[in-house]
Order: C-alpha cells, then structure tokens, then sequence
C-alpha cells in the first residue's frame, strides 16, 4: 500500500535477529545426517512462512487484522524469542492505528506497541530499526521530545525512514533549522532515494518556498524517468516557475520512470501541483495533475489534490465531489475527510460533523501532520 509511510509498510521484519545458531538436524550434526532435507528446522521454517504472511497482509488495507494476528501468531511460535516477531506486532498495531480508532484503543495499541518494542530492544539492543520503530511509537503517542531523542542516540545510523521521522518530529515541534539540516543531511546520505528526495521537496516547500520545492520536484521527475539525454538529468532552469521551465519537464511525461520509480515520479508530479498550488498558480497545477493522472488514473491523492483546484477556482460542488472521490478510493485519506467536514459546515452541518470525527480517529489532532501516520500518500 501507498497509504502510509515506508517505515510502517515495509517493517523489515523479514530478516531474523541474531540469535545462537541451532544446528539441530542440519547435516553433519549428530542427527542431521539422515535427511539433508532437515538441514533448516521445521519452526524456523514455519515461524519465517508467518512473518512473510503477516508482512503481505500488513501492507493491504483490508488485510491489517489478519496480518496483525499472523504476526502475533509468530510470536508464540518463537516463544517471544524473535526480534521480528515483535517488530511484526508491533507495526499491525501502529497499522490500526493508521486506519482509525477510539482514543482509548489508540492508547492501548500505543502502549502495546511501546511494550513490544522495547523487547525487541531487550533481545537486540543494537537493531536500529528497533529505535525507529520505537521513536514512531512515541511521537504517535505524542511524546515528540522523547522520540527525536531516540533517534538522535542512533544519528549515524539512521536509514532513509528513521532520518525522514526525525524531520517530520521536529517540525511538529516548530525546529524548523532541525527539521531542514535533517532533510539536508537525508539529501546528502540518499541522494539516488526516491522517498528521501520527494521528502526533502516537501520540505522545502513548507520552509523554503515555491521555487525551491518545484525545482526539487522537477528535478526528481527528470533523474527518475528514462531519460534519452543523460546529460539532461540535473538540468537547472532560469527561471523554475515559468511556462518554459514546466514545458521543458512536459516532454518526460511519456517517459517510463525508471524500475521501481514509478510511484516516486506520480508523486513528484503531484508533488509539483501543490507548489503551484501553493503559488496560486492554479492552470499550472491542473496541468501537472493531467500528467499523474496519466501515470495512474485511480488514487486517492490524484482526486484530493484535483479538488483542491477546483476549490482553487471557486468551484465548490465540484470540489466536494472530487474529495468524496477520493474517500472512496480511500476511506482513511485524512486529507479529504478534513475538507469535507470544513466545506460543509456551514450547510450540513451533521455531515461535516461525521466527517471530522472520522478524521479524528486517525489524527486525534486533527491537523496537517498526517505525515507521521502516513507520510507518503
């Protein structure tokens, strides 16, 4: 899923922990030399066959129980012995929270997950992935001093998510020179990460304004796609909000991103039409809609973000169908919800009011930093 963010989708918790070998059945051991067959043994391999079911199904939408009862189905496998195993558990009750709940359920799973993390930390102090998911944890609970700290005690050992949760952190907090010298140095550690560069330009648009960001994102757009001229791949414009710089980046739109890129580059594009957006440049924006749309027709962003220059236009009705739209397609896209309920206060009010309170599930702050629940839409 697209849905959420990649420290949550993926999990990595596919790779076990470094536990003693047990070298029971394996050939060459006093009972492994009957059947080379036995050579791994039968609950490794069935407790790996859970943690690969609980991932599949964690990162479907419709899937998050099973995938969480799976996971936790691996755990007693283990006897509580697998560092993955509680990573896994740990990301489905984060993954329900992502999909809306009470507070009090929000604040169980909460807890829970801290209590597997932290065993986790118990059984491999060293696992980085362990601090990130457990710093995600925190600053889900609202706890954003405590989680940046944990990711400052492994700053040299961050990966592309745990660099990208400490600048959502501490822009939450208002460090804005934290939360860019974090992007900066995401930038410099990643610089061929398509999640790090299309972060960085959010970034950038919030701090550093409409230029910077469509520079950023047009550059994206251009590294990422097959490119006829590889020299043409850095390209600087004059001027980056004019016509001729958004002709120039025109031409790649039926360019096949490069392997993998794809979900990168639709979002670059989309990524674009907010700065427009941004800029009041709202026939800019459509254009570059247009595009994305092209690169895939049904998301729920595509219909967000067409909404919002239909409401840029002053077309409401159409605005409000367009954000209906998108809850459609995603039922849990905050965003939307958020619109719905502020469009339609004034008029329907009991409507706005279902809205909002489905947005508070999933945000009980109900503001724009949906970025820790789900950064990459």
């Amino acid at each position: 899923s697209e849905s959420m963010h990649p420290l949550i989708q993926d999990g990595n918790f596919n790779n076990e922990p470094h536990t003693k070998p047990n070298h029971e059945g394996q050939p060459g051991s006093e009972t492994g030399n009957q059947d080379k067959s036995e050579g791994v043994p039968r609950r490794r391999i069935r407790l790996m066959d859970k943690l690969i079911e609980a991932k599949i199904c964690l990162n479907e939408v419709g899937e998050v129980e099973r995938g969480l009862r799976m996971a936790k189905e691996a755990l007693v496998l283990c006897g509580g012995q697998s560092v993955k195993a509680h990573q896994a558990v740990a990301v489905g009750m984060m993954k329900k929270i992502q999909q809306g709940c009470d507070m009090s359920v929000r604040r169980q799973l909460l807890i829970q997950s801290l209590q597997h993390l932290q065993q986790a930390r118990v059984l491999e102090p060293l696992d980085g992935r362990v601090r990130e998911l457990e710093a995600m944890a925190l600053a889900l609970s609202g706890l954003y001093s405590q989680a940046e700290q944990a990711l400052i005690e492994i700053w040299g050992d961050l990966s592309v998510h745990g660099l990208i949760l400490l600048s959502i952190i501490q822009s939450t907090q208002g460090k804005a020179q934290e939360a860019l010298s974090a992007a900066s140095l995401l930038e410099s550690r990643f610089p061929t990460e398509g999640w790090a560069l299309l972060f960085c330009a959010r970034i950038q648009l919030e701090y550093s304004g409409v230029k910077a960001a469509l520079e950023s994102y047009f550059q994206i757009i251009c590294s990422l796609s097959k490119m006829q001229d590889s020299q043409d791949t850095r390209r600087q414009w004059q001027d980056v909000v004019s016509p001729e710089a958004l002709t120039s980046v025109l031409k790649h739109q039926h360019l096949q991103p490069h392997d993998n890129h794809d979900a990168c580059v639709f979002l670059a594009w989309l990524g674009s039409a907010s700065a427009y957006l941004r800029g009041g440049m709202i026939e800019f924006a459509n254009t570059t809609v247009a595009v994305a749309r092209q690169l895939r027709p049904i998301h729920a962003e595509l219909e967000y973000h067409q909404g919002l220059i239909m409401e840029g236009m002053g077309k409401t009705e159409e605005a409000l169908s367009l954000f209906q739209r998108a809850i459609a397609i995603d039922r849990n896209h905050l965003k939307s919800l958020q619109k719905l309920g502020c469009l339609l206060q004034n008029d329907k009010t009991d409507v706005a009011v279902d809205y909002l309170r489905r947005a508070t599930r999933i945000d009980c702050e109900c503001r724009e930093n949906d970025g820790i629940l789900g950064l990459y839409p």
